[in-house]
């Protein structure tokens, strides 16, 4: 077992990884790893966990070399990453160990005394759905479907994920996903996947999750998706589906968000009947481009999470939405833009989430214009900058915000003692975003924060006696 996770790593993986024959688990996830997809690692023979998610990879996945096949994967996370071309479909061809499907096939993981991990698998993009898989090495599996804990034992080999969302993944789903009979979560939302939902994925039967929400596909759900009795969480929001909602079984459990965003589609849940106006034909007529229907369609709340590329010019008609409340621009790729002036239309905009999204630039002062602020999330931005005077503006004028999030974004100043006066706020993050000087006591004394996080600010400094 090789866990990396959740530090500062940068460059390629090292070659002499491929040395370790008997590895099982390997996790290089949230770090700044910024390379090609490492096919090398196909020859471990042993290795059946890769998490590599949340990081810089890009490119194609590529198809398998001979020999370069990962022979006994189970679990792998790319999320996050920019990851391009279309789906790997060899390597689903490839993948022996999710094919089987009957439990009383699979062997145990060997115990390994003293040996355990922890492990949460992300859920549907913005984790909306609360479903969660813990990994426990060698000896448990807890999987939470929408609450709901269900604990496998000493299984550890039972449970298969593969998890591809956030990406810039392009074409159609490969019907070979369906030979994977064994698979539990298949999650490749936040791409730009095209056509229709393959049938096949019918086959599937101990599916427990299918995310493909934020994508382009189109045509009808496959009815028979309606079969599958262990299917707990589902999600095809934001896409371009039509036709009528497949009816009963695990389909009666699901709630209109798990078909929002699709305008062609119709029947329980949604409260849209099966019949098309001569109204929404004219709207889907006069609509120019895929980005004006979005922002004609949604006049208080628009969700742009779709790894869109390019930028977003200050005079486009996205802000002339002047009621607009809520704008979530987050898991982009706007290539180093500044975020647009025109935001500054949005008088009565309350929530903005233009996180991880390739936002650079100075953060302009003129944004405390935009007093209703409840929540404003720039995390994830590390080419943003935020000066001095701008943060102490932030902090002495948005006194609404309940949530505000600064992962590193580049302040490379002293946390203002004015952040006292946020006295509305709940979670205020400021990891790794270059802070100087001493925690100011006066952040201790927000009177109704529950979570705080300064960490990774290597040039913080502070006495806790003074807390």
């Amino acid at each position: 077992m090789i866990d990396l996770s959740h530090n500062l790593l940068q460059g390629r993986i090292p070659r002499s990884l491929a040395n370790c024959t008997m590895l099982e688990f390997l996790d290089l996830g949230n770090n700044q790893i910024a390379d090609l997809f490492p096919s090398w690692l196909g020859t471990l023979p042993e290795l059946k966990v890769l998490m590599l998610q949340s990081n810089r990879f890009h490119g194609e996945i590529g198809e398998p070399d001979t020999g370069f096949v990962f022979p006994k994967l189970r679990i792998i996370d790319l999320s996050h990453n920019r990851f391009s071309g279309k789906l790997p479909s060899k390597y689903f061809q490839c993948w022996n160990a999710i094919k089987v499907a009957n439990k009383s096939q699979l062997k145990y993981m060997q115990d390994q005394p003293g040996q355990s991990l922890n492990y949460i698998l992300p859920s549907s993009s913005a984790y909306t759905f609360g479903y969660s898989l813990q990994y426990i090495y060698a000896y448990s599996i807890t999987m939470v479907n929408k609450g709901i804990e269900m604990n496998y034992g000493k299984v550890s080999n039972f449970l298969t994920s593969i998890i591809l969302s956030n990406n810039k993944l392009i074409g159609k789903i490969p019907t070979s996903i369906s030979e994977l009979k064994g698979l539990n979560c298949l999650n490749l939302s936040g791409n730009n996947l095209l056509g229709h939902i393959p049938s096949s994925l019918g086959n599937l039967t101990v599916l427990e999750s299918l995310d493909l929400s934020n994508n382009n596909l189109s045509g009808e759900i496959p009815r028979q998706l309606a079969e599958l009795t262990s299917l707990a969480v589902f999600d095809v929001s934001d896409n371009n589906l039509t036709g009528q909602i497949p009816q009963g079984k695990q389909f009666n459990t699901f709630e209109n968000s798990s078909f929002e965003g699709n305008p062609g589609l119709c029947g329980k849940p949604l409260s849209r009947n099966c019949e098309i106006s001569e109204s929404s034909q004219k709207e889907d007529q006069d609509s120019e481009s895929p980005f004006e229907f979005g922002w004609k369609t949604f006049t208080t709340r628009i969700n742009a999470c779709s790894c869109l590329c390019g930028s977003i010019n200050a005079g486009s008609s996205l802000f002339n939405h002047v009621h607009l409340e809520w704008l979530s621009l987050s898991d982009n790729d706007f290539y180093l833009s500044k975020i647009p002036s025109g935001i500054l239309n949005l008088s009565r905009l309350s929530h903005l989430n233009p996180s991880s999204s390739s936002f650079s630039g100075q953060i302009s002062s003129e944004i405390v214009e935009l007093s209703k602020f409840v929540s404003l999330d720039l995390s994830g931005n590390l080419f943003l900058k935020l000066q001095k005077t701008s943060l102490q503006n932030l902090a002495e004028d948005l006194t609404n915000l309940e949530l505000f999030n600064l992962n590193e974004v580049n302040i490379s100043s002293c946390i203002p003692h004015s952040s006292a006066n946020l006295s509305s706020l709940t979670y205020f993050s400021l990891e790794a975003c270059r802070s100087l000087g001493e925690v100011p006591v006066t952040i201790f004394q927000i009177p109704n924060v529950y979570f705080l996080n300064v960490r990774f600010n290597l040039k913080l400094a502070g006495c806790f006696t003074r807390i």
